[in-house]
């Protein structure tokens, strides 16, 4: 199973039940931070786990047995809840530790009158607010009644060091593995909690993902695009605006009604006059600036006939042509892409994006 949508409505009737069964507020998000059912979520392992009744899940969330489940037609504060923390982990991609850490459930139920009818980016800037107020380590000893001399005593970390983790996240997520591994064990907390995704973080083979300096934290739109990869010998084939003298992997937005193959297909023969057949499916990018998600899929793709470009006006206006490049050239062309850093994020992305892309390709080659 990965839909989801379906998933986000388990996680939102689990805090029904939750409520409904009278469970600890704190001890049954401390319970579901912990449990398989989060760590597949968040490791994106959609299995037949999934497939288990709400009761069972229930039970390896909480260890405690229900007779019935109640929480279907019931669309309360507690639902709203569940929904609203699993899409801030969609938009984010923080873990729900951190999460709950920074929005612990007693205050989401305490601001449910005021945000359950707005859009889903008023949560997320209140979210975002909350995570600038206190530190991870502020919140944790707070929570845990715990001074910093007491977690050094204990941890043999310095109270300068300890201090400076207290002071910035960004500090704490800097810290040696052997001082992250003593403070999580303390605290009982789990490890993803003390670790920050990184720009260009590799989630699998098939799946990158890359964070700009923009990233506002959260998301409230996503665009997809479709590339296609199309080798010749030891050339490749790309779109150069000449105007810009910028190059880039042919693709662009899936048109209405349209799948994947059909947009790399579409795309590649309107910008270079080229009739390609998808081969296979390689490579997921996303990628993240300011409010915006970016999906970039890539295929790869072999020729079988030749007609002529049809560009856009905006194509026209920069030039655009399709060349023939060197692979060891173009991956030094897009390799530059920090030349661009405070010059022109845009290229500094796309450049990023692309070089990427083919060092996954010609690194298993």
């Amino acid at each position: 199973m990965n839909n989801t949508k379906t998933i986000k409505e388990i996680f939102a009737r689990l805090f029904v039940l939750a409520i409904q069964y009278k469970a600890n507020l704190f001890s049954f998000t401390y319970q579901l931070e912990r449990s398989a059912f989060v760590d597949k979520i968040e490791d994106g392992k959609y299995d037949d786990y999934f497939n288990k009744s709400l009761i069972d899940i229930f039970f390896d969330v909480t260890g405690n047995k229900i007779s019935e489940d109640n929480s279907y037609g019931i669309y309360n504060d507690a639902y709203w809840c569940g929904y609203s923390y699993y899409e801030i982990h969609l938009r984010t991609r923080k873990p729900f530790s951190y999460i709950f850490l920074k929005l612990p459930l007693a205050k989401m139920i305490d601001i449910y009158s005021i945000y359950h009818e707005m859009d889903i980016s008023s949560l997320l800037e209140y979210f975002s607010k909350q995570e600038k107020d206190k530190t991870i380590l502020r919140l944790l000893c707070e929570q845990n009644r715990t001074s910093l001399p007491r977690l050094s005593f204990k941890t043999g970390i310095s109270l300068t060091t300890l201090s400076k983790y207290n002071a910035d996240d960004n500090a704490l997520y800097k810290a040696s593995f052997q001082n992250i591994i003593k403070i999580s064990r303390y605290f009982g907390s789990p490890i993803n909690l003390f670790i920050i995704r990184i720009n260009g973080s590799e989630l699998n083979e098939k799946h990158i993902e890359i964070f700009g300096d923009n990233y506002s934290g959260y998301y409230l739109s996503t665009r997809t695009a479709c590339r296609g990869i199309v080798i010749d010998g030891d050339r490749i084939l790309l779109s150069y605006e000449t105007k810009t003298d910028q190059y880039m992997i042919p693709g662009g937005g899936l048109d209405n009604n349209e799948n994947d193959k059909e947009c790399v297909v579409r795309e590649i023969r309107e910008e270079t006059g080229y009739i390609v057949e998808v081969i296979d499916f390689f490579l997921e990018i996303e990628e993240y600036y300011e409010t915006d998600k970016y999906i970039s899929k890539y295929y790869l793709c072999q020729i079988k006939d030749k007609s002529e470009p049809s560009l856009t006006e905006r194509e026209k206006e920069a030039g655009m042509e399709f060349r023939w490049v060197g692979i060891q050239e173009a991956i030094d062309v897009f390799s530059k892409y920090k030349d661009y850093t405070s010059i022109d994020e845009m290229r500094r992305g796309l450049y990023l994006r692309e070089y990427s892309a083919l060092k996954r390709v010609f690194d298993k080659k």
